[in-house]
């Protein structure tokens, strides 16, 4: 019995080391971010919001070219984790909005009010 998981241990980390996990945003530059050429996008993120390089998605996406990045919506502490908490981040080192994080229970017609 001990010999039979120790064998399905050794196959079961085998074969996690090959498996290689794609996040939004790496998927979306593999593609030339197709699905965004030509539109004007807004963008859910945090300091996590990062790709495989470590390079922030907020970042990526300004330079990706067709990509129009209008709007930035972030948590409290900004989307770049440098607002202290209760205090409104309404600047950003990139020509882009820069919104309050807008819960999902607002209204949809009362969500562009805010930004």
């Amino acid at each position: 019995m001990a010999l039979m998981l120790y064998c399905m241990t050794i196959t079961s980390s085998a074969f996690a080391r090959n498996i290689r996990v794609k996040t939004g945003i790496e998927v979306l530059k593999e593609s030339n971010f197709k699905i965004l050429q030509g539109k004007r996008v807004g963008l859910i993120t945090n300091p996590t919001g990062v790709d495989n390089d470590l390079k922030s998605t907020i970042d990526i996406l300004h330079e990706a070219p067709g990509v129009q990045l209008v709007a930035l919506y972030g948590p409290e502490h900004g989307v770049r984790g440098d607002v202290h908490a209760g205090d409104k981040s309404i600047h950003s080192p990139i020509p882009i909005r820069v919104c309050p994080f807008i819960p999902s229970m607002v209204p949809l017609e009362n969500r562009a009010k805010k930004c």
